[in-house]
């Protein structure tokens, strides 16, 4: 449980600016160490400021952002968002997240809420059918979380479906492979 009082934290969800980037990277950072994939961070701040910006970004972040609460100026960001847009030949335009992290003194006070009300905005506001993201099964915080939310496990509904990835040397050698 965070040390900080709830009732003393303020703080915004907003869009990323291009300054946020190394502040997302830190934390991106701290979810891969979190998830024990702490050696698996190719991406630099460079890399997601250039891809997340321009007229047709690759993705989209949302950062939480403390607010002093007697200056009501920004101290620091401590959580992130990264999401886009995907399509489902069955349902059509779908919000993908591809992560949802809170700064690990800052769980628990409503901060990932506030970032799932902000991403259903976005779905509400764009005609989204749904929204959909991936959770690590020892993640309990994370799961109990979604579960309260209404969220669906559709691990068991899509019974039988496997997740297949090419790496990017995976699919080079595709490319070189003419059969």
């Amino acid at each position: 449980m965070s040390s900080s009082n709830p009732q003393l934290l303020k703080f915004v969800v907003r869009e990323a600016k291009n300054n946020d980037y190394d502040a997302i990277y830190r934390l991106i950072y701290d979810l891969a160490n979190y998830q024990n994939m702490g050696t698996n961070v190719s991406i630099t701040a460079e890399r997601l400021r250039k891809d997340g910006s321009g007229e047709w970004p690759h993705f989209n972040a949302l950062v939480v952002e403390r607010i002093d609460a007697d200056l009501q100026t920004p101290l620091n960001i401590i959580g992130y968002s990264i999401y886009n847009r995907i399509f489902s030949i069955t349902s059509g335009r779908v919000l993908w997240v591809e992560d949802i992290y809170i700064d690990e003194q800052y769980r628990e006070l409503g901060l990932a809420g506030a970032i799932i009300r902000k991403l259903a905005e976005c779905a509400q506001k764009e005609n989204m059918n749904r929204i959909e993201w991936n959770v690590l099964g020892w993640n309990q915080l994370a799961i109990g979380f979604y579960q309260y939310i209404g969220a669906m496990d559709m691990t068991n509904v899509q019974n039988g479906r496997h997740v297949y990835r090419l790496t990017h040397q995976s699919y080079k050698k595709c490319l070189s492979n003419p059969n």
